[in-house]
């Protein structure tokens, strides 16, 4: 009881540690080939971004929580796993990096942040939605299939007007 610091210390520089090796392995395998792709296909970086990085970085998620719910079926479980995985994200990584690089009003263009966090709230309020009677209905699958359409082709018409 008494060295109950000392292991806070010891899982503060573990987590010190997963975290750097970490972004070394996002760094060097997962963005070079994701620029060779995005040269290749003519990508702008925010096209790129919100489908090779968004496709690259989702995936585990998802098939995760697809096994997840047909094996064990527990929805709850994988519901909460996810949405504190994409709270985490956006609270803590995106503060860190705010922190850690020079963000000013000319690095991020306003438009573009609130895009991300209108898309944001709305898959939220889904969420807690569906997870209020455990259903996900037809119209839920079909707005969220037509809300990522618009916000797509939003983010293309953008990119262009950037041109």
């Amino acid at each position: 009881r008494n060295m109950k610091w000392l292991a806070y210390i010891i899982y503060g520089l573990w987590l010190l540690i997963l975290i750097s090796l970490l972004a070394t392995t996002a760094d060097y395998y997962f963005v070079p080939p994701l620029n060779v792709l995005a040269a290749k296909l003519k990508l702008s970086p925010a096209i790129a971004g919100i489908t090779l990085l968004a496709v690259g970085n989702g995936a585990p998620d998802v098939f995760t929580a697809y096994a997840a719910i047909r094996h064990a079926d527990d929805f709850p479980l994988q519901l909460s796993a996810l949405l504190g995985a994409s709270i985490f994200i956006s609270t803590v990584v995106l503060g860190s990096v705010m922190l850690v690089a020079e963000v000013s009003s000319n690095t991020i263009r306003r438009v573009d942040m609130m895009r991300d966090i209108v898309v944001y709230m709305i898959v939220v309020v889904t969420v807690i939605g569906v997870s209020y009677d455990g259903k996900v209905r037809d119209f839920v699958e079909c707005s969220r299939c037509c809300h990522h359409r618009c916000w797509f082709l939003f983010v293309c018409v953008l990119a262009v007007a950037m041109l």
